[in-house]
Parts: C-alpha cells; sequence; structure tokens
C-alpha cells in the first residue's frame, strides 16, 4: 500500500462452505478517530473472470479462423504518416515473404511498404507500377472511412517472386465513432490470372497460327473459326458461327471417309487425314485435318477440335511429280515405267476373261540422222509429231506409251483376233506416209513395227515386251517401213546382233578389217579414172560380214570413228603404191561417216596421213552424205574448206535420198555428185528414176560439178547414161569390187 492506497489484486477467495472464487481485493488506509485503519474490500470477480475467458476462447478461436483463412488478412492501425501492420495471417506471410514479426514491423511511407530496418515486400499496380502511400486502399480507407473492395494489385517479394491479389480494406471504428483501425484482405488470384493469361496467349496463339482451327458442337456446328480458317477458306467467323461444316463440302470427298471421321470422334478418339474442300469463291483446295474430341471435366464429350494445314500447293507438286514419274515429259505419253505397268494390268486381265492382247513396239527408220544433222530441237519436233500420229489412229481404251529416244509401244487389249493387230500397225504405217512439216522443212520418216500377241508370243509383260521388240528388229533388217508379228526364227536375227557386237570389239586390232576397190571409169572412154575404197570384215567365227550388217552397229557404237581411220590410212597407202607404180596414178575415194566429222581432230589426222605417205592431196576423195552437211553440230564449211585447202577432192555420195539436196549444192564446193543405185537400177524401165536422173545430170552441169552414177549392170543402163551425158560410172557391168592388187594389173594392162 502507498500513499495510503493499495492496488487491486486478484485472490482466490475461501467460502464458508470450503469452495473457492476468484475475488478482487481493493485496499485503503484512512483516518478513523485518532488512527489511521484499512478498509479493504473484497469483490466477487467470478462472472468477470468467466466473461475473460470467454472472450480468450472466442479471441484465440478468431485467430485460429484468420490464420487458417485461404486468402491474406492483414490488420493496421495508425495516422496516415505512421501507418502499422500490428497482425499478418499465414497466407498473408506466404505471399509477403515476411514473418509475422517481420509484417509488425512494415511501415509505409512515400513509394510503398518498406520495413524500417530491411526492404520486405512492396504493393504495386497491376501494370507493375509502384504505388505511393495516397494511392493505396489502406490509406483512402483511412482517410475516406469507407470499404474498398477487389482492387487488383501485385505484391513483389524480397525475393523477387510476385503475387497478384485483389485487395480489399475495411475501416473499424471506436466507441467514440473515431477511425482507429483497418482490416485487409488479399485474395491470391495469381492462378487465376496465369490461367487468363494462359488463355489469352493460346487465344492469340490461335489467331496468329498460319493452321486453320476450327471448334464445333457435337453436331458439328461450328461455333469458333480463327483468321487462318478465313485465310484458306474465305469465310469470315460471323458466317461460319452457326453453320454446319458440310457447308465446305466439295463433293469430291468419298462419303466413307466422312463417315469414318464422325466414328471416330464420337468413340473419344482422334482422326486425321486430308480431303478436298470447297472455298468461299468455289475454288477447290485440299486440307490435312487433325481432329479431336474436347472433354469437360467429367470425362463427357462437350466439342470437337479441328486443326487444318492447307497442302493444296502440295498436292499439286506430289502430283506433278507423279505424273513426271510415270509420264514422258515430251510427249505427255505414258513412260516406260507406267506403260509396262499398264502391260502387266492388261496381260492379267487377259488371262481372267481368255481374250488376245497385243504388243506393238514402234521405232522410227533413220530417226538418228535427224538428230545429227537437223538437231535435238528439230528431233524433239519429230518425236512429238509421231506421238500425236499414233495416238490418231488407237481406240481410246488402248495405250501409247514412249520408252524412250524414238522408241513407242502400243498396248491393245480385248483383241477379238490377230489380224485385229495388223489392222492397227497398218494405220500406224499409213499415218507416216504424210511427210512431217517442221517449220520450214519437209520431213519424211517411215516407221518400223513388231507384234506380238498374248497368249501365243508369251504369258508375261516381260516376255510380249522383248519378243515384239524382235520383230521390230526384224522390220527395220528387211527394210524399214514395215510390220512384222513375232516368230521364233526372228531370235537368230537377234542373236546374230549381239554377236557381231561382241565380234567388232576386237576385229580391228585382230587385223580382220581389209580394202577392196570398185573401179570408176569414164562413161565414153571405159577408161579407169579412180576407184572407190569399200570396207570389208572377215571374222575367224562368223565368216564374211557384209556391210550393211556390221556398218549400222559400227556407227552405234561409236567404233565407225577408229574404223574410218583405218581406211582412210589404207586407202592413201595403196595410192601412194599405185602412184609409185604409175606416173599418172589416179584418186581413191573414201565415204566419212558424220561421226567422224565431229571429232575435232579430223583434219589434223588426214594432214598427218597424207605427210606420212608423201601423197599430195590430189590422189585423195572424200566421199560425204548430206547429213554431214545438215548436223548443226559440225562445222560443215570449215571441214569441207581445210580438205579443199589440201587439194582433196570432195564428192556428195547417195544424192537424191536426203531431205533437200539441191539447195544444199548451192551452198558449199563440191567436185563430184554420185546418183544412188536406187535411182540408176530402175532407170531403163522407171520413166520417175529416169526423170529425175536426167534433172541431176541438168542442175548439176549447171553448177559445175562432174556426175558418177553408181550400181551399173547392164549395157543399157550405161546407154541411157551416155545419152543424157553423164560423167563417170561405176558397178558390176564394169567389175565388181576387187583387192588393189589385182585392180592394179587391170590398170597396168
Amino acid at each position: 500500500m502507498l500513499g495510503g492506497y493499495c492496488e487491486p489484486y486478484e485472490v482466490l477467495a475461501l467460502r464458508k462452505d470450503g469452495s473457492t472464487f476468484p475475488a478482487e481485493i481493493r485496499g485503503r488506509a484512512m483516518p478513523y478517530q485518532d488512527r489511521m485503519v484499512r478498509v479493504t474490500a473484497l469483490r466477487d470477480i467470478t462472472d468477470r473472470r468467466d466473461a475473460e475467458q470467454r472472450l480468450q476462447r472466442s479471441n484465440t478461436l478468431l485467430h485460429a479462423v484468420i490464420d487458417q483463412a485461404p486468402f491474406a488478412i492483414t490488420l493496421g492501425e495508425g495516422t496516415k504518416e505512421d501507418w502499422s501492420l500490428t497482425l499478418a495471417n499465414r497466407e498473408a506471410q506466404r505471399i509477403t515473404g515476411a514473418l509475422v514479426e517481420q509484417q509488425r514491423k512494415i511501415h509505409f511511407v512515400h513509394g510503398g511498404l518498406v520495413d524500417r530496418e530491411v526492404r520486405t515486400w512492396n504493393m504495386l499496380h497491376a501494370d507493375g507500377s509502384a504505388i505511393e502511400v495516397q494511392d493505396t486502399p489502406l490509406v483512402r480507407a483511412m482517410e475516406e472511412q469507407r470499404v474498398t473492395r477487389n482492387k487488383e494489385m501485385i505484391i513483389r517479394r524480397a525475393d523477387g517472386l510476385e503475387t497478384v491479389v485483389l485487395a480489399n480494406a475495411s475501416p473499424i471504428y471506436g466507441d467514440d465513432g473515431s477511425h482507429i483501425a483497418a482490416i485487409f484482405t488479399y485474395p491470391d488470384i495469381t492462378e487465376h490470372k496465369r490461367t487468363e493469361e494462359t488463355i489469352r496467349t493460346l487465344s492469340q496463339a490461335m489467331e496468329q497460327s498460319p493452321v486453320s482451327v476450327v471448334i464445333t458442337g457435337l453436331d458439328g456446328v461450328i461455333e469458333y473459326t480463327n483468321r487462318g480458317f478465313e485465310r484458306s477458306s474465305g469465310y469470315t467467323t460471323e458466317e461460319m458461327r452457326g453453320q454446319h461444316t458440310r457447308l465446305l463440302g466439295s463433293g469430291h470427298t468419298a462419303p466413307e471417309l466422312y463417315q469414318e471421321l464422325w466414328a471416330t470422334i464420337a468413340s473419344g478418339k482422334s482422326w486425321q487425314g486430308e480431303f478436298q474442300n470447297r472455298r468461299k469463291d468455289g475454288s477447290l483446295f485440299w486440307e490435312y485435318a487433325h481432329i479431336s474430341p474436347i472433354f469437360d471435366s467429367q470425362g463427357r464429350i462437350r466439342h470437337y477440335l479441328a486443326v487444318k494445314e492447307d497442302i493444296t500447293l502440295r498436292k499439286v507438286q506430289e502430283e506433278k511429280i507423279l505424273h513426271q514419274a510415270h509420264y514422258d515429259s515430251l510427249t505427255g505419253l505414258p513412260n516406260r515405267f507406267l506403260a509396262l505397268d499398264r502391260l502387266s494390268q492388261i496381260v492379267r486381265g487377259a488371262q481372267r476373261e481368255d481374250h488376245q492382247a497385243a504388243v506393238l513396239f514402234l521405232d522410227l527408220d533413220d530417226f538418228k540422222k535427224v538428230n545429227d544433222t537437223l538437231g535435238h530441237e528439230v528431233g524433239d519436233q519429230v518425236i512429238e509429231e509421231a506421238a500425236r500420229r499414233v495416238r490418231w489412229v488407237i481406240r481410246e481404251e488402248d495405250t501409247v506409251g514412249r520408252l524412250g529416244g524414238d522408241e513407242f509401244i502400243v498396248l491393245l487389249s480385248h483383241l477379238h483376233e490377230k489380224r485385229d493387230a495388223q489392222r492397227v500397225a497398218e494405220k500406224i504405217l499409213a499415218a507416216f506416209r504424210t511427210v512431217f512439216s517442221l517449220n520450214d522443212r519437209e520431213i519424211l520418216l517411215t516407221t518400223s513395227i513388231g507384234i506380238s500377241i498374248y497368249p501365243e508370243n508369251g504369258d508375261t509383260a516381260k516376255i510380249l515386251l522383248r519378243n515384239a521388240d524382235t520383230a521390230m528388229y526384224y522390220s527395220k533388217a528387211v527394210g524399214g517401213n514395215a510390220a512384222n508379228f513375232y516368230t521364233d526364227a526372228m531370235n537368230l536375227d537377234v542373236s546374230r546382233r549381239v554377236e557381231l557386237e561382241e565380234q567388232m570389239h576386237t576385229a580391228l586390232e585382230n587385223d580382220e578389217f581389209y580394202l577392196l576397190f570398185q573401179p570408176i571409169v569414164n562413161i565414153y572412154t571405159q577408161g579407169i579414172v579412180g576407184a572407190e575404197a569399200l570396207l570389208r570384215w572377215n571374222n575367224p567365227k562368223l565368216g564374211q560380214v557384209e556391210p550393211t550388217e556390221f556398218i549400222e552397229i559400227a556407227e552405234r557404237t561409236g567404233r565407225i570413228v577408229q574404223i574410218g581411220e583405218f581406211v582412210l590410212r589404207q586407202a592413201v597407202q595403196q595410192a601412194r603404191r599405185w602412184r609409185d607404180r604409175n606416173e599418172q596414178g589416179f584418186r581413191v575415194a573414201v565415204n566419212v561417216s558424220p561421226m567422224q566429222f565431229k571429232e575435232g581432230d579430223f583434219l589434223p589426222m588426214v594432214e598427218a596421213i597424207l605427210k606420212e605417205y608423201a601423197l599430195p592431196g590430189s590422189f585423195l576423195e572424200i566421199e560425204v552424205t548430206e547429213n554431214v552437211l545438215l548436223s548443226e553440230k559440225i562445222n560443215s564449211v570449215e571441214i569441207l574448206n581445210g580438205l579443199r585447202d589440201m587439194g582433196i577432192a570432195i564428192s556428195m555420195d547417195d544424192f537424191g535420198t536426203g531431205y533437200s539436196s539441191l539447195s544444199y549444192l548451192r551452198h558449199y564446193h563440191f567436185d563430184t555428185l554420185k546418183i544412188d543405185r536406187s535411182f540408176v537400177r530402175d532407170i531403163t524401165t522407171d520413166p520417175d528414176d529416169r526423170e529425175l536422173v536426167v534433172a541431176t545430170i541438168s542442175m548439176a552441169r549447171s553448177l559445175g560439178l562432174k556426175v558418177i552414177a553408181e550400181g551399173v549392170e547392164t549395157a543399157e543402163q550405161l546407154a541411157i547414161l551416155q545419152t543424157e551425158k553423164c560423167d563417170f560410172a561405176q558397178g558390176y557391168y564394169f567389175s565388181k569390187p576387187i583387192s588393189g592388187l589385182a585392180l592394179e594389173r587391170f590398170f597396168l594392162r
């Protein structure tokens, strides 16, 4: 007791019945009569203690509820200049990253929430900018004494992590109505914001995606389309919303495909495939689609999502590549691959239905001369025209294919008899009797045809093609411009050609080639003025091989270049011997292949051989055909002028068998013109041939050329040539080709 007063204190008092109760004792000293006495008051505080305990339990429960709340709760009090946080639940600690003790230290200062010792966390606007003290919902709630709800803000912790919250502030008033505190709640909406951002990002991605995106209901009615869909289809979202996807159908997609699609996605599985649709403008386009069901949280299908890519360009490229793989680029006809595939199908059909089929193998006669003389551009024009002519004469259900080069194939199905194939072949031969008009040129080309029949000549595509090829070569061997059915005997001819080619590889090295010479005589005096060197081949295995057999093979294989040099060397050597035996001597004529002219060293080679044998060029004559003059690959003027500079005479051989001989005689300086034996042979019986010979001699004389008639075999032919004033002749009437020694004896006598 100080100053006569005793502070109240609580004790546990004892009742008469022995029970206890909480009591508050107050005491004070006071004068009584002549002395000081102490007055003590005892008050039963059982009700107050019960009320306090109830309040404590309620407060504990309230704190537990606040602490367990799923959103952040803080309590603040103070003035605008010094506003402190006095309570922060666990969620507030998680969001801010600050402990309760740190939370209690936090005060608002200008620029945000700052720990007096360490910056702990900041409150920011939703855009990330700092919140000034005056802008905070806390301060506004304190100043304006009102409730602030759902103010979106960002709380940034010291570690840099950010949490998006919806701030709510409620003022707390004292008994006198004054504002003494405020309670704040911060529901964490970070995941919600992230979800919103994800949705926004996905939405933008869908809109900016180059592919088409479509969302439909279960009935196929469109609910959403993106910009990619608009670009590919031409329809806007507004135009398509509420429309069924069948609006895009082109009518070219099989119904079975759509049935499969709907059955698949309705079962909860994804479907992918391609189909052709129709744009708003009516044009068709190809799409590759991946269509999937969209499920709700209960696993039920609510929508369908289609992600589609416009593959029109790819399909066009694929079709182009496929066409290039199966069709000839020049003629548009099926190529070898596709033609043989169709032949296999025809054979299988013929086997099932027990009918006949035919293969016609075509090869243009002398087409190589066109390429060598007129160039490949003209050759391509000929091939295109030939393809058109063959297509014109066959049935629509039959096939014409190009195997390569100048080779074609015609496939005939459902034949009633073998004669049907013969009729088609005759139509094709007739189609080639008309000249090919190519720019300013007119060319007459024939074709050789070989025919094989299923099942007579083979029961597989491979055998039928091979036998038709064999029959075609037989048609060429008999002169071309013909069609022949395959026979077993034709295989012998094929074997012969193969064997000739094999033996020719070593014929030159084994000295199997040799020369014979046919005299050229003055048609009036019948004196020898020269001789033509003629190549012969005697093979140990094959015996004597005719030039008509091996020259073509030598040309085709390229061996003619080496063989031609051998002929020239042997001819010059013989001419030198004859000159040594006779002071005058005479010219030796040598045929030159166009392939020799293509070699860049032809002129140096001729000059070297003449020097080797010390023979003047005047003792040599080079015979060329129009193929040499017509070839764009050969510099004919330079070569012929080079030969003339060496003193070598130049003769045009086989005159009248080419394309446009007369025009070329005006541009090149020839010494001699040789009339082909095919015209001389019938000069006594065919007025047309005689007229041609007469015109040729007259034309040659006007150009200052000498004329040699080949193939003179009778006195009647000689008499006509003498009458028409031809200069020279050669043929069996004077002498067959003989050896150099025999001609030397004949000449010396």
